[in-house]
């Protein structure tokens, strides 16, 4: 390499810094001189090497989401993304409502309170923030854990947060307060997702380590009151630790009266399990790649999964029966999520695309998205382009007339 040969081997030259998420990539030229870096925000930075001074700024498409969340009603659409941003959608319509900003990373997770009202999450810059969703207005940052924040989950009533996190912890905050309750340790590395039953008296969390652990919330005090029920078991107590997959769990739900529990992994499967007793009921092998996101309606009869094959399935719970695969992803499908009534199923994916389907059938009924770089952009006509441009253009959300456009997000909330 020329310019750096009376270094020592192993010296650091240069601490480059400007990327305002995750770091996934870096490469160096040939001759060692030109550094370049591309990560979660959506960037690719050219740096001069060894110096470290930043040269170019590429801007790309920021928007995969990450995960999606319905209100029990289903009226209510929230999904996070890469670019730090929660957006929110009246799913019936598919009208957008709002833009909430203030994670300086990419967000990760996020929750709906089944009153609509209250919503959470988190991201890897680590605080989890909760909003009120029919404002938009931020109601508290929550700060306890000490790296990125995968997974978040509300009870019901709003009362009781759960978060997971790159630290191995299992954290429980009062809501809206965001007063820290509980901290539950157990898993071996990064927890990825958590849920809780509707009452928040279970909880269920999967990780980095293969597991799927269940806990116990007895007793855990809100205010001036006491959650009643299993009071023969101390407050955060493990109850059982479900082992079987054979790599990472990314995905867990719960049904809501906490007696059946879904489980996905990046081993490829779905498992289903008995929560009282521990039993594996089944196990779903569709997906041809790993599954990052399960959900399971309120009465829990009826499963949705997806995964790095870009597609979504809907199977029948507790036996497994594969009921439909629904395409029209391009990409991994980062999360899932159904209305307690399993009418209504939302998917979200590295496409930057949330799509709304009906359950029962599997008919598509809405493909949201935000702004890319030329939404909107009518390049009917145009000249002076190659076929490969012009695919690019409409790739960043240019439109020729007669192709079908997507709803687009409209001017957000911000927040410091």
């Amino acid at each position: 390499m020329l310019g750096i040969q009376r270094q020592p081997s192993g010296l650091q030259l240069a601490k480059v810094e400007g990327h305002t998420g995750g770091v996934w990539s870096v490469a160096l030229s040939a001759d060692g001189r030109l550094l370049a870096s591309g990560g979660l925000d959506g960037t690719v930075r050219l740096w001069e090497a060894p110096t470290g001074q930043l040269l170019a700024t590429l801007q790309g498409d920021t928007n995969g989401v990450w995960t999606v969340a319905l209100t029990t009603d289903g009226q209510l659409l929230a999904g996070n993304s890469w670019d730090g941003t929660v957006r929110l959608w009246e799913s019936p319509s598919g009208r957008p409502l709002a833009t909430l900003e203030g994670h300086t990373g990419g967000v990760y997770s996020v929750a709906l309170s089944a009153e609509r009202w209250l919503l959470a999450s988190g991201g890897q810059d680590g605080p989890v923030r909760l909003w009120e969703a029919h404002t938009g207005r931020l109601v508290a940052t929550l700060q306890g854990h000490t790296g990125s924040v995968w997974g978040v989950a509300l009870s019901a009533d709003g009362r009781l947060l759960a978060s997971g996190g790159q630290d191995g912890t299992v954290r429980l905050w009062e809501a809206p307060g965001g007063r820290l309750v509980a901290t539950l340790h157990g898993h071996t590395g990064t927890v990825f997702s958590v849920s809780l039953s509707a009452d928040g008296r279970l909880l269920a969390s999967g990780g980095m380590d293969g597991t799927v652990r269940l806990w116990s919330l007895a007793d855990i005090r809100l205010g001036e009151q006491t959650m009643l029920g299993m009071q023969r078991q101390p407050s955060g107590q493990q109850l059982a630790t479900l082992e079987g997959h054979t790599n990472a769990v990314r995905g867990v739900a719960l049904s809501a009266d906490g007696l059946l529990l879904a489980s996905g992994s990046f081993d490829g499967t779905v498992r289903l399990w008995e929560v009282p007793s521990g039993q594996q009921l089944a196990t779903l092998d569709g997906h041809t790649g790993g599954v990052w996101g399960v959900a399971l309606s309120a009465d829990g009869r009826l499963l949705a999964s997806g995964g790095t094959s870009g597609t979504v399935k809907l199977w029948e719970a507790p036996g497994g029966r594969l009921v439909a695969t629904l395409q029209g992803h391009t990409d991994t499908v980062w999360g899932v999520s159904l209305s307690a009534d399993g009418r209504l199923l939302a998917s979200g994916g590295m496409d930057g695309t949330v799509r709304l389907w009906e359950a029962s059938n599997g008919a598509h009924l809405h493909t949201l998205r935000s702004d890319r770089r030329y939404e909107r952009v009518d390049v009917t006509g145009m000249t002076g382009v190659t076929a490969a441009q012009r695919v690019s253009l409409l790739a960043l959300g240019a439109i020729e007339r007669g192709q079908a456009t997507e709803v687009s997000m409209g001017v957000p909330f911000s927040h410091s």
